[in-house]
């Protein structure tokens, strides 16, 4: 995630990650409302892959004081994410610490929503956050390994971080190999080989995952996930209203599209291109219930899959294609503009998405984020 607070960062980049989690708040509150606290009321939370910003606080909040409401009298929350993440960005952000801690009356205390304006970044669509009803803490590392020591948690949660890879199989790397993925960045049916070397790498990895949260959570404790996928193994499917649920081509066409702008113009050379891979893989149902099965470590509270919000966004701003494109291209870039310029350098990463603003533009097409889904998985601790 690019870092700061400047104007392409994760934190004024991330409204639509911030409508997203808006939409899930009665939800978390009921998660939260339902979970039996122990018998000395405090509790330990945990916000696996938490970037920086307002959308990990206004987490922070709901589910803090829905847990004071419910009776807890302490809480430790844990923000968790890569060394690399801003976390210096992240505990400026803090609002401060409310005084009726130690206690279990919330006080005057009222949880309000973000004001989330489009015409807005993710900074001006930031809810009061002036008070903080829980003690702070930075836990940086992978969430692929262990974090936390054995029952030492109550709550985990983590959104829009799963699909994340951190570590791609060497053999969509090796040029010898069939699963090279030549000729484009993203990782899907495209290049069959390698997209079943990566879900092979992943089903791998979930599973190392669900043990290590099971390892952390006291029995009885929750997961909550919330991470972009597939509905189905099969690159087509019907989503529950009989539509067609398309792949996710659209928009990699588009994107693929204003890297082959940049070797036109002489920029890059096809095969440096061939060496870039986007890190994310999105799994499909039957990849995640195959990992909570061969654990066998949690019971399924909820299993759900759904559009994202983006497909809704369209909609919302159909008479003003010009700020959506921006959006669009805006969060692309404070989401994976860091891991391009690794490749390219920050120059040409700046063109690439001047090119791809452009090609967003161009298309006329509005439905390349319909394929953008999202798991919803709550899960209790055996």
């Amino acid at each position: 995630m690019q870092s700061g607070t400047g104007e392409f960062s994760y934190t004024l980049n991330s409204r639509m990650q911030a409508l997203a989690l808006q939409r899930l708040h009665p939800m978390l509150q009921d998660v939260v409302n339902h979970f039996k606290l122990p018998q000395d009321g405090i509790i330990r939370v945990a916000d696996l892959g938490c970037s920086i910003g307002a959308n990990t606080l206004n987490v922070a909040k709901v589910i803090s004081s829905s847990l004071f409401t419910n009776g807890a009298s302490e809480i430790q929350y844990f923000f968790s994410d890569l060394p690399t993440n801003d976390f210096n960005t992240l505990f400026q952000q803090l609002p401060s610490l409310d005084q009726v801690l130690g206690g279990n009356q919330i006080s005057n205390f009222e949880l309000q929503q973000p004001n989330l304006d489009l015409g807005k970044n993710t900074k001006e669509m930031e809810g009061e956050t002036s008070r903080r009803l829980y003690y702070a803490a930075a836990v940086p590392g992978s969430f692929w390994e262990r974090l936390f020591p054995s029952s030492s948690l109550h709550i985990i949660f983590s959104s829009n971080a799963l699909h994340w890879i951190t570590n791609f199989p060497k053999v969509i790397q090796d040029k010898t190999s069939g699963a090279y993925n030549k000729g484009q960045t993203f990782i899907n049916e495209k290049n069959p080989k390698a997209f079943e070397a990566c879900g092979e790498d992943f089903q791998t990895n979930l599973q190392k995952f669900f043990v290590h949260r099971a390892t952390e959570l006291v029995s009885g404790g929750i997961l909550i996930l919330i991470f972009a996928g597939r509905w189905t193994n099969l690159p087509t499917t019907k989503i529950n209203d009989g539509s067609p649920h398309p792949s996710m081509d659209n928009f990699t066409d588009i994107a693929e599209a204003s890297w082959e702008d940049l070797i036109s113009e002489g920029l890059i050379t096809r095969e440096l291109k061939d060496s870039i891979n986007v890190p994310i893989y999105l799994a499909s149902m039957e990849e995640v219930r195959m990992a909570l099965d061969e654990t066998n470590v949690f019971v399924i509270q909820k299993f759900e899959m759904r559009k994202q919000i983006m497909s809704e966004v369209q909609g919302s701003l159909s008479e003003n294609s010009k700020l959506f494109d921006d959006i669009v291209s805006n969060s692309w870039k404070a989401m994976y503009g860091e891991v391009i310029k690794v490749h390219i350098g920050e120059e040409l990463a700046n063109t690439y998405f001047q090119h791809l603003n452009k090609n967003l533009a161009k298309s006329g097409s509005k439905d390349w984020f319909n394929f953008m889904s999202e798991f919803l998985v709550v899960l209790v601790r055996k």
